[in-house]
C-alpha cells in the first residue's frame, strides 16, 4: 500500500550512505579548503545532510528514523571525513549523541518523542560531557540539576561544546542530584 498524502517514508540505512558518499564528493569536498582556511562550520554540508536526512540515521524507524546500525555510521562518516574533515568529525559527533539517546534514554516516552523530533526536525545535536574538574572522566560529573518545583537549573564548567553554536540541541551530562554519587548522570 503506498503511504498517503503528507506521510514519511522510511529511508533505508543503505541509501543514507549512497546519500553521505553524494554529500562527501559534491559538497563537502568542494568546500572543504574554505571550512579549514577560514575555520568555520560546514554549513553547507550540515544543510545538505538535513535535506537527506542523514542526522536521523540511527533514530529507530518506529520513531522515524532508519535504524542504521554502526557500519552504516562508520561507512557514512568514514567517507565524509575523506572529503571533509571537520565535516566527518561533526557527523560523527552528532552520531554519538544520538546513539546515547537511543542506547540510554528509550524507556522514556519524553526521549522518544525527542528522536521522533529529531528525525523530523533533523536536528543537529552537540556534546556538553566534558567539565572542569573530572579529569576528563565523562562516566562521572561535578555539577548536578537543581529541581525546584516543576523546573530544573543547571551549571556547568564545561571545557568544550565543539560546534555548539551551530548545533539545534545540546547533550549535557551532569548528576542526578547534589547528593548523588559523581556517576549517577542523567542526560
Amino acid at each position: 500500500m503506498p503511504p498517503s498524502l503528507g506521510q514519511k517514508v522510511a529511508t533505508s540505512p543503505s541509501e543514507l550512505v549512497a546519500r553521505a558518499q553524494t554529500i562527501a564528493t559534491a559538497v563537502a569536498a568542494k568546500h572543504a579548503c574554505d571550512v579549514d582556511r577560514n575555520a568555520r562550520f560546514p554549513h553547507e554540508t550540515f544543510d545538505a545532510a538535513r535535506s537527506a536526512e542523514l542526522l536521523s540515521a540511527l533514530v529507530p524507524p518506529e520513531l522515524g528514523g532508519a535504524g542504521a546500525n554502526m557500519r552504516d555510521l562508520v561507512a557514512m562518516c568514514t567517507t565524509m571525513a575523506q572529503a571533509c574533515g571537520s565535516s566527518g568529525m561533526i557527523l560523527a559527533m552528532h552520531h554519538i549523541q544520538v546513539a546515547c539517546l537511543v542506547r540510554h534514554a528509550r524507556r522514556s516516552a519524553f526521549f522518544d518523542a525527542y528522536l521522533q523530533e529529531v528525525a523530523d526536525r533533523q536536528l543537529l545535536l552537540a556534546s556538553v560531557t566534558s567539565e572542569v574538574g573530572t579529569g576528563g572522566d565523562t562516566r562521572s560529573s561535578i555539577c548536578a540539576v537543581q529541581r525546584e518545583g516543576g523546573r530544573f537549573r543547571l551549571s556547568k564548567d564545561a571545557t568544550t561544546v565543539s560546534y555548539g553554536a551551530h548545533a539545534d540541541d545540546l547533550l549535557v551530562t551532569c548528576r542526578r542530584a547534589d547528593e548523588s554519587p559523581p556517576s549517577d548522570q542523567v542526560l
